[in-house]
């Protein structure tokens, strides 16, 4: 049970490039290795080529992480496409999880870039608008020697992440110079802090030797190092901390001993700035860092006839990019669980019912894919929000997805679950069997998956105090 901790990942792994210089620009490879909480969990390697219009630059991550006790091998490989400025023409994202891998191409066309995305051979196509061309996380810093660093010295830039894809902000700060050891030598090189959804990396960039040291969230660093170092396992192999246990929260204040039957839920959150999340509205309270929150009682919802028409929901019954409501075979299923049952609450029930029951609850690393879980019908709960709200949406009924945390065995664990819409909004939560979820679920954020971004500043920093529960 988890949010993606993809961005988290992505953004501590944004690596600068290095060695020979060709036109202002420095072509070459360089390699990382990557540790989490101080063991070695994989390596990076970044190269820039130039090319007859441009440049071309590769950014390939192998780690391997542990979530829940399952270790899996999560690869990404990216090459784009640049100008001689740098300016994004075009990439190839490859994401591979286990056995599952989501291949994006994106090609910039006037002020849009042109997705088309493959999940084991399902195809879907998208555009994504943008009001200044961005760049990718493996251009940043190139691009900041390009533009030359001196103590002071800001940019904010815009970037795509293809995890998301979504067009996100960094901004950046060279705060001073400091040399660095590469090897035996010393080299100049300035400190710079990054800041990307309310979370800050640090990293040492030369200007003459590119990425040298990072520090990311969560104990993430990354180390320039020789190739035979960089991808050289550690003697017994990967043994990375478990991120489910890493990123979990210890409540304070009141035990709850059976959080599946709470019904009302009291608790002061604190440590971090919640403004901007979704943390107030339908079933939850959120006044003064003080949160209330109260199950819904379904047995008091108006019925209400399939399909659901309501014109304000409409965007809530529509396809999305991996949420695939239009699928044919999601829509067959839909129908087939909903078969002749034209109340819409009794059919979400149904449809939570079947998801529960029919999915093998496994951790994924992996982008959640609807129309692919419901072939592999396994994955944790943010691939069970994935396939409900897609099976949901395909039997008209409105859904909506939730990141937040959930109570389990005096912990706070961020996780995923969605909303339906059967005259009100209700709760429901699939990969635990329940309508409508208890109210130890608090919502965090609503939306995409390109909204669990927002969740990331809080990992660490929000504190919970249960005041009260019943």
């Amino acid at each position: 049970m988890k949010i993606r901790l993809i961005a988290v990942l992505a953004f501590c792994l944004v690596l600068g490039l290095a060695f020979p210089s060709y036109g202002g620009i420095r072509t070459g490879e360089e390699w990382m290795g990557i540790s989490l909480n101080g063991k070695k969990i994989g390596y990076a390697v970044n190269r820039v080529e130039k090319t007859e219009s441009g440049y071309s630059i590769t950014e390939e991550t192998d780690t391997t992480i542990t979530v829940m006790g399952v270790v899996q091998e999560v690869r990404t490989v990216t090459v784009s496409d640049h100008d001689d400025r740098l300016g994004l023409k075009g990439f190839r994202f490859k994401m591979t999880a286990g056995a599952v891998g989501t291949d994006i191409t994106g090609t910039v066309a006037g002020d849009s870039i042109n997705l088309v995305i493959e999940t084991m051979g399902n195809v879907q196509m998208q555009a994504v608008r943008f009001k200044e061309r961005p760049h990718l996380s493996g251009d940043i810093e190139p691009y900041m020697i390009m533009q030359g660093m001196e103590a002071g010295k800001k940019f904010n830039l815009p970037f795509f992440d293809p995890a998301t894809l979504s067009i996100q902000h960094m901004d950046i700060t060279v705060e001073a110079r400091e040399d660095m050891k590469l090897g035996d030598l010393l080299v100049p090189s300035y400190r710079i802090r990054e800041e990307f959804a309310g979370v800050t990396s640090i990293s040492w960039i030369s200007p003459v030797a590119g990425a040298v040291k990072g520090e990311g969230p969560m104990g993430m660093t990354y180390l320039r190092e020789p190739r035979e170092q960089a991808i050289s396992i550690p003697a017994g192999g990967y043994q990375p901390v478990d991120l489910i246990a890493l990123t979990s929260i210890k409540a304070a204040g009141m035990k709850i001993g059976e959080p599946r039957q709470a019904k009302y839920f009291k608790a002061r959150l604190s440590g971090v700035d919640l403004s901007a999340l979704d943390v107030s509205g339908g079933r939850q309270v959120f006044n003064n860092g003080i949160l209330t929150v109260v199950e819904e009682d379904v047995n008091a919802i108006k019925p209400v006839r399939l399909p659901v028409t309501v014109p304000a929901l409409d965007k809530f019954l529509a396809p999305e990019p991996f949420i695939q409501s239009d699928d044919p075979k999601i829509v067959a299923k839909a129908k087939e669980i909903t078969a002749g049952e034209d109340d819409a609450l009794k059919a979400a029930r149904k449809i939570c019912e079947w998801v529960f029951r029919s999915m093998e609850k496994r951790f994924s690393a992996g982008i959640p894919n609807a129309a692919e879980v419901l072939r592999t019908l396994s994955g944790d709960c943010n691939e069970h929000t994935a396939l409900f709200t897609a099976l949901a949406r395909a039997a008209g009924i409105p859904a909506r997805m939730n990141g937040g945390i959930v109570m389990m065995d005096g912990r706070l664990y961020y996780h995923a679950w969605p909303d339906v819409y059967a005259g009100s909004w209700v709760s429901v939560d699939p990969t635990f069997g329940q309508f409508p979820a208890d109210a130890t679920h608090v919502r965090l954020v609503q939306g995409g998956f390109d909204r669990y971004v927002d969740i990331i500043r809080l990992v660490g920093n929000l504190k919970v105090e249960v005041l009260e529960y019943k």
